[in-house]
């Protein structure tokens, strides 16, 4: 249990008010820096009726009252607000305990909505009959810009093999989860913290279905160098055991491949390697301005970086050749 329970500050709908057919999802801490821009993606689906309920999760800068004057100017948003730092999966668990809609899509205070991503989702997972969908995502910067499109497997086997093997195979900022199935698995398991999505996605699978859209229905923003060493450990041996645990309840040898952390440390060569990673990232998608961008980066830092110059050259040749 919490420490503390949530505040709802917004009042809650009337027994008699019509249920939406989605609730977003969203707990946020201290995400001030991109929770507007998030938002509007949001309260900008048309198509369908929605709720967007947010959990401020001890949020200490300005976020409180950006989520304030969200539910000042729109109805649908609905705020409940621990006073301290409870962690995701309790304050995950408090917002599914306040959603009324029969699907539950998840959205990241960071990230973006393709504009008819709900609508479309929605088509979608009612006719794949799952528990839980994801879709295709953009990957962008900080600044917004594109980096590159991610593609996951669309057959729940292909799925939930990767999920054993220790790949993201379902993106949890991309999800519409079935509400009754999440709250028949008990929501998310905070003893998992940084993998609850992979630890929720092996329970979903032992009642019901995985699915991807084959469509890019959200942009999943990437922080290059933005996990500490001790959390990327953390991550990737919570990863291990979601595994191992769900391998042990399947009665099914352990599929673990002991992949290595995917995202950089937070250090300054790992910083740099960060933007690297964006900027060939960017160069295979076509994004030559932004690869330029990133390679200029590393060299401000680091002068005559071969690898940097050869980011460079690489944006610069494919430039001309358009």
């Amino acid at each position: 249990m919490p420490p503390v329970a949530a505040r709802e500050l917004t009042p809650p709908p009337p027994a008699t008010a019509t249920r939406p057919a989605v609730s977003v999802l969203t707990t946020v801490r201290n995400g001030k820096r991109h929770l507007m821009e998030a938002a509007a993606s949001v309260l900008g689906q048309r198509g369908l009726t929605l709720e967007y309920v947010l959990v401020d999760d001890g949020s200490t800068d300005a976020t409180p009252a950006l989520l304030a004057s969200l539910a000042a100017a729109d109805p649908r948003v609905r705020l409940l607000r621990f006073d301290e730092n409870v962690g995701i999966s309790h304050a995950a668990n408090a917002g599914i305990a306040a959603c009324r809609g029969r699907r539950i899509a998840r959205m990241d205070a960071d990230d973006v909505m393709a504009p008819d991503r709900l609508v479309r989702q929605l088509r979608f997972f009612e006719r794949s009959r799952a528990a839980a969908a994801g879709s295709m995502v953009d990957f962008i910067d900080a600044r917004g810009r594109r980096l590159h499109s991610v593609h996951n497997p669309t057959d729940h086997a292909a799925i939930e093999d990767g999920l054993l093997r220790g790949h993201c195979t379902l993106w949890h900022t991309s999800s519409m989860i079935d509400a009754a199935a999440l709250r028949r698995v008990g929501g998310y398991n905070p003893g998992y913290a940084s993998a609850v999505d992979v630890e929720l996605w092996l329970r979903l699978a032992e009642i019901g279905r995985l699915a991807n859209q084959q469509e890019v229905l959200q942009r999943y923003r990437f922080y290059g160098g933005s996990v500490s060493g001790q959390r990327r450990i953390e991550q990737a041996a919570l990863c291990e055991k979601a595994s191992r645990d769900a391998a042990t309840r399947r009665g099914i040898a352990s599929r673990w491949e002991g992949k290595p952390p995917w995202r950089e440390a937070d250090d300054r060569d790992a910083r740099r390697r960060g933007r690297l990673k964006c900027g060939w990232w960017a160069l295979g998608a076509g994004e030559h301005a932004t690869a330029a961008w990133y390679a200029k980066r590393c060299l401000a830092s680091k002068p005559y970086d071969v690898a940097a110059l050869k980011l460079l050259r690489a944006a610069m040749t494919a430039r001309r050749k358009r």
